[in-house]
């Protein structure tokens, strides 16, 4: 079950959208995320994710979203739908009782050393300490930074500081 809304936009496969069509269409629907699906054969799509703010290389509730409306509103005839994305291919299935899964794409980060005024930038973003980021890694397939931070209080009281980024 989905429980964060996203938007979905159904693409026709003939019309390209600019990053700057998708951002605004995102800021008018307001959703956490807003999803752009374009269909490149039976069974095929390309898919896309946009916060109000910035693309994403990732969203599973929004993959999930996207999956049922062309299961369930489009209804589409293939049991799999791969969907072609910044974090590679992504396949969603459907089950004989119209239940939908999604396996993630494996990722494996590496160890990072950051630098001490990145990091100190990177602490004060999200209003850490700069000694409580213990290590940090980075996933080159989703694009994600991992700190390693020294304690529970730390992520409980993490705030991020979007006007900061």
């Amino acid at each position: 079950r989905v429980r964060g809304p996203a938007g979905v936009c159904l693409v026709p496969s003939t019309l390209q959208l600019t990053d700057n069509a998708c951002l605004q269409l995102a800021k008018e629907l307001r959703h956490s995320e807003t999803c752009f699906v374009w269909e490149k054969g039976p069974g095929r799509y390309h898919l896309r994710w946009f916060t109000p703010k910035v693309e994403v290389s990732l969203c599973g509730h929004g993959t999930l979203s996207t999956a049922h409306v062309l299961f369930n509103e489009v209804k589409i005839a293939t049991k799999a739908i791969t969907f072609e994305t910044l974090s590679g291919e992504l396949i969603v299935t459907r089950d004989q009782e119209g239940k939908i899964s999604m396996d993630f794409p494996e990722a494996s980060p590496e160890k990072v050393v950051l630098d001490e005024e990145v990091k100190s930038q990177l602490a004060l973003s999200l209003k850490l300490s700069r000694d409580s980021i213990i290590d940090t890694a980075f996933c080159s397939k989703t694009k994600k930074l991992i700190l390693n931070v020294s304690s529970v209080s730390a992520i409980e009281n993490l705030e991020i500081n979007a006007n900061f980024m």
